[in-house]
């Protein structure tokens, strides 16, 4: 984030549309900071749930049945590979 220089020519790897790649990065650089905030994996946080209680265990279909009819997107129900029992 703050280790990539602002212009492309000081860049160490050559990148296509480096150019504009480095404005964008330049002109949004508080909104990356925000997204690798939100993409980091917090371990200080204390939960009360063990590991064991955070696993998927599948989709609720008739939730998902809902939803799907709702957005008009039936065919995604052809992709869940595992249903809660």
């Amino acid at each position: 984030m703050g280790d990539i220089p602002d212009e492309a020519r000081a860049w160490d790897v050559p990148v296509r549309g480096a150019t504009g790649l480095a404005e964008t990065l330049r002109d949004r650089r508080d909104e990356l900071r925000l997204y690798v905030l939100l993409a980091t994996l917090r371990h200080d946080v204390p939960l009360a749930e063990e590991l064991a209680d955070l696993e998927w265990r599948g989709a609720r279909r008739p939730e998902l049945e809902a939803l799907c009819a709702r957005i008009g997107a039936p065919s995604l129900l052809e992709r869940v590979r595992r249903w809660r029992q």
